[in-house]
């Protein structure tokens, strides 16, 4: 499993801290996500705490590694924050 961020879910007034299960990735995947995902969850709490620029470029670092990781692209298609 890894951590993926606080995130608002639909029913919830507070959000709601989200874990991903890797078991069902293929393994070329799977094994991708495990060795970075330090990374991921660093750029999340970088998000998460407000360094966004930080976060962001982490985030576009990771994507390199892994282009197709969905919880990447969803935080890299939020708006910068302010």
């Amino acid at each position: 499993m890894r951590r993926v961020g606080m995130l608002p879910l639909h029913g919830r007034v507070d959000r709601v801290e989200v874990y991903e299960v890797l078991d069902g990735l293929p393994l070329a995947d799977r094994t991708l996500r495990i060795l970075n995902r330090k990374v991921l969850e660093g750029a999340i709490q970088d998000l998460e705490t407000g360094h966004a620029a930080k976060g962001r470029e982490a985030l576009q670092k990771y994507l390199k590694i892994c282009p197709q990781d969905p919880a990447a692209l969803y935080y890299l298609s939020l708006p910068p924050s302010s």
